[in-house]
């Protein structure tokens, strides 16, 4: 079953080397989705090994920041330098890390918030120096989790036209109109109010 972004709605993954983080449009109406336990709508790109274990998000970035020799500040980074992290004698190529972070957007995104969807399609906003044969794994690890990329853009571009276009100059508004900017037109309606959104009821709290 395939969630169709032109009938349903629009999802658009932001994916910096600090964070992930990925909006959702539908019927004029923007939202923020909660990728961790807690509910936290930005997910830190840190990478932590704990007992063989890949921790990522905060709690990583947290031990990272305590030992930095345990992990990596960014899986992108991590990626451009294309060398394994070791730890304990034990070695952790970065593709590991990127399984690791789609397997729980995947976990968050379609079988706790959206529920009963096979497949997604999505807009991936990217840093403007990840190179093709980057981004083609980063696209073929999201693939294997349900998620197919149908566009990449330019990050710090698609803001820019983001900042310029929404009447809400907040940072995470610009982020989620950046995630859906396609071409010369925003997929969803411009976001007028902060918006939290509630886990538990899947409703907008305005």
């Amino acid at each position: 079953k395939m969630l169709e972004l032109e009938q349903d709605c629009s999802i658009g993954i932001d994916f910096s080397y600090d964070f992930v983080q990925i909006a959702v449009a539908k019927e004029k109406e923007g939202f923020l989705v909660p990728l961790d336990k807690d509910g936290n709508t930005e997910l830190s790109t840190a990478v932590y090994i704990r007992n063989g274990d890949i921790l990522i998000g905060e709690e990583a970035l947290a031990l990272y920041k305590k030992d930095p020799a345990g992990g990596a500040k960014s899986m992108l980074s991590a990626l451009k330098e294309r060398k394994n992290l070791v730890v304990a004698g034990r070695s952790y190529p970065p593709l590991s890390f990127l399984f690791r972070l789609f397997k729980q957007i995947r976990q968050y995104l379609m079988d706790e918030w959206i529920g009963g969807i096979d497949k997604v399609t999505a807009v991936l906003a990217l840093p403007v120096d990840i190179d093709a044969e980057e981004i083609d794994l980063i696209c073929r690890i999201a693939a294997g989790y349900g998620i197919y990329i149908r566009r990449v853009i330019d990050r710090t571009a698609a803001i820019a036209a983001a900042a310029c276009k929404s009447s809400d100059r907040m940072a995470e508004y610009s982020y989620i109109l950046a995630c859906l900017y396609d071409g010369d037109t925003f997929s969803a309606a411009a976001f007028d109010k902060r918006r939290d959104f509630d886990l538990k009821t899947k409703r907008t709290m305005v």
